[in-house]
Order: C-alpha cells, then structure tokens, then sequence
C-alpha cells in the first residue's frame, strides 16, 4: 500500500520533469543556432500549468503538423502497437525461461545442466538491438546476393513482420529467467525438506514438482517481472530499428534528432522534443515498471505462505 501511495509523486515527478527537459532542451538549441533569433528562457511554472489545465479539460494537444492526428490519437496507436509486440515478447521469454530452467534443474544428486551454463551465456550476450542490426545485415547481404529475404527486417504488420521483433527482445530475458529459475529449484532441491522427502518414498520428479517448484514460485514470480522490465528497457532500440510504429520508437523520436539517415522518414521530426508528448511517453514508461514491481510483488506474497507469515509478525 506504501507503494501504490507513492504512485502519484512519482508519476508527477516523472512528467514535471520531462516537460521541463523538453522546453529546457529546445531553449539550449536555439541559443546554439547564428541565425536564430534571441531566445527567452522558457517560464515552466506557467507552461506547465497551462498543461495540466488543458489535460483536465480532456485536450491532449495536437502535433504542430495539421495533417496530423491529436496527441491522445498518437499515442493510443503507438501503444496497441508496442502491447502486440511486447506481450507476444514476454510470452515468449516467460514460457522458454521457465522451460529451460526447469528441465536445467537435474535430480539425484541435485544440480545444474552443463547445457544451461553456454546457452544462457549466448542468450545474455545478445542484447536486442544487436540481433536487429544483424538480421538486417544479413537481410542486406541476401538482397546484394541477388537471394529473397526469408522475414520482413522492417515495417508493421501482425504477420511475419512479429517474428524478428519478437525474437530479438524475448531471446535476453528467456536467458535470464532460465538461468534463474534453474539456480532456484536446485537451491531448492538440496533443503533438508526435499531430502526428507525423498527418503520417505516421494520420487525425485515429485519431490520437484510438488515440493521445489512451488517453494521457488514467489522468486520466479520476481524473475518474470525482471524480464518483463527488461523487455520494456529494449523497446526503444528494437522499435526503432525494425522501424515499428509503437511507443519504444516514439520515444527514439522524441528524444533523438532528425537527420535524413533518421529511421521512420521525414514526419520524425515533428516529435522531436515535443513537450506533451515526452511527458505522456515518460510518465507511462514510469507507471508501467512501477506498477510491475508492484504487482508482482503482491503476486510473489501470494505464492509464498512465508513471506505472509513474516509480514504478520512484523505487523
């Protein structure tokens, strides 16, 4: 409850402060450009309020292109299109991790697979942005060759366009949460409960199933919401290579500026620097890993008896 009381004062601070970089970030520019005119320093108190008078009032701005959807239209697209990704992603990594970890975690005596040590190292090894700046230089090569490319390196589309995006951020947190979980089941499996257990007749299988695997719940809990946050924490490289229109590239836009070798064309640079976009951008970035610690949090407490019982004794 600590923490979901402290929501409000983050999310205000986390937009505060990227409307306020935003301005801050514009009057740096136009001090550094000759030709521009003398610039004043921007009043963020009144710019600011007048922002959140226009947000209670339901007016989210509108972008300065006038061919351009409202601000709230941008931002709802670009996020159906990042929770496609990033819950096909996740999915992906929490399903393999868990897997993995799993059939890592040997029996009798209890150790760890020799397999998991060099695939998790590689896994761990590939961040998201270099299996994207590899695919497309494979694709590249395919296309000097005179070959067809197998899978679309870039665009949108919920087709084959999904695969490359999806591989390159679930392949990092599939690695980390199977080298997790399988560390946890057998820390587990050598307790003193899970050796009792095995000498009162349980097999090895069931002694893993039934006895470690709910014990180690609650920490595997955390280790999916690890990879999840890793999952998010990639979004904006991945996105913005594949040239994926949700709100990991969004942020690229707003935050990187325009050049014409910038990914995404020439409308990038109406984003840049954009105040109520980078504040929006920001404070729900902050929302969703604050709320994922939260919940999965509460999640690990209900998994655990023992984590509950310690909490009633403090209390």
């Amino acid at each position: 409850m600590r923490k979901v009381l402290w929501l409000p004062v983050i999310l205000f601070i986390a937009n505060f402060g990227s409307f306020a970089y935003a301005h801050l970030a514009r009057y740096v520019l136009a001090l550094q450009n000759p030709y521009g005119l003398a610039a004043a320093p921007p009043d963020l108190v009144t710019l600011y309020g007048d922002h959140l008078a226009r947000m209670a009032g339901g007016d989210f701005g509108r972008l300065p292109v006038g061919s351009q959807p409202p601000i709230l239209g941008t931002l709802l697209e670009g996020m159906a299109a990042s929770l496609g990704l990033v819950g096909l992603a996740f999915g992906l990594s929490a399903v393999v991790g868990v897997a993995l970890g799993i059939a890592a975690a040997q029996v009798d005596p209890p150790r760890l697979g020799g397999w998991l040590a060099p695939l998790t190292s590689f896994g761990l090894a590939l961040p998201g942005f270099y299996i994207g700046t590899l695919a497309i230089v494979v694709s590249l090569w395919l296309i000097f060759r005179g070959l067809p490319t197998p899978l679309p390196v870039g665009g949108f589309g919920w087709d084959l366009h999904l695969v490359l995006p999806v591989i390159a951020l679930a392949l990092r947190p599939a690695a980390q949460i199977a080298a997790i979980t399988a560390n946890l089941l057998v820390d587990e499996l050598k307790k003193q409960y899970a050796v009792t257990a095995r000498s009162v007749g349980h097999t090895w299988r069931g002694v893993r199933w039934r006895h470690a695997l709910p014990a180690a719940l609650s920490s595997v809990t955390l280790s999916l919401a690890g990879g999840f946050r890793q999952t998010l924490a990639e979004l904006v490289l991945v996105e913005s290579i594949f040239n994926w229109p949700g709100l990991g590239r969004l942020i690229a836009q707003t935050l990187v500026a325009p050049s014409v070798f910038s990914v995404g064309g020439a409308d990038t640079g109406t984003y840049f620097l954009h105040p109520e976009i980078l504040a929006a951008l920001i404070t729900l970035l902050v929302a969703v890993f604050y709320l994922t610690d939260v919940i999965a949090t509460l999640l690990a407490r209900a998994a655990d008896p023992r984590l509950r019982q310690v909490d009633s004794l403090t209390a």
